[in-house]
């Protein structure tokens, strides 16, 4: 995998962590915070589908690739729907998952 890609997707995961955070601290930008991790949250997605997965067949058997961004899938599925549901009114509330994604 180019490494251009590699530095990418740690930037988006750091980025995301730094919002998942800022979700957590009560105030007018809250609901920033959380469209903001939920949109990258998806996007990111996407793009890790479209050129890390692309990567793994390349090199694993296609089976275990399909499994494996299945499972990825969902856990980044519901992360982004609990971020999206979460309640802004409960200070320090951060999603139950930690960010593994």
């Amino acid at each position: 995998m180019p490494s251009s890609v590699r530095r990418l997707t740690t930037l988006d995961h750091e980025r995301l962590h730094r919002l998942l955070r800022r979700m957590g601290i009560p105030g007018p930008g809250q609901e920033r915070w959380r469209r903001e991790f939920v949109v990258l949250l998806q996007a990111h997605r996407v793009a890790e589908r479209e050129v890390v997965v692309g990567e793994l067949v390349r090199v694993e058997s296609i089976a275990e690739a399909v499994r494996a961004q299945a499972e990825a899938d969902v856990s980044v599925d519901r992360v982004a729907a609990e971020a999206a549901g979460m309640p802004l009114d409960r200070p320090g509330r951060q999603p139950s998952s930690v960010m593994n994604v």
